[in-house]
């Protein structure tokens, strides 16, 4: 992944992965929390990504939010801007393009 540009983010909880982010340029390319041990670990990623990128001089982080996480992103301010679908593991998951002015 990052020999591809992307940038990754990670949450430890006692020495164990609780969640991850990932972003390439002005894309939030995934964040992911563990339901285990993850509680809280989204609103740690996300600000930190959003202060990397802005660094980098990105004015709009753009992401594609799986349904069940469209609310937490529009707790932090994003807009959904249409519906669309992308291939995970060759299987086409609905998702909700997303976008936020930093």
């Amino acid at each position: 992944m990052t020999d591809g540009g992307e940038t990754m983010f990670v949450v430890e909880r006692r020495g164990c992965l609780a969640g991850f982010a990932s972003t390439k340029d002005a894309t939030l390319m995934g964040l992911y929390v563990d339901p285990d041990r993850g509680r809280g670990a989204g609103r740690v990623l996300l600000p930190t990504v959003e202060d990397h990128v802005r660094c980098h001089g990105v004015t709009v982080l753009c992401l594609p939010a799986t349904l069940n996480a469209v609310p937490f992103y529009r707790r932090h301010g994003y807009s959904a801007d249409r519906p669309s679908v992308v291939l995970r593991g060759g299987v086409r998951l609905p998702v909700v393009e997303m976008s936020k002015a930093l």
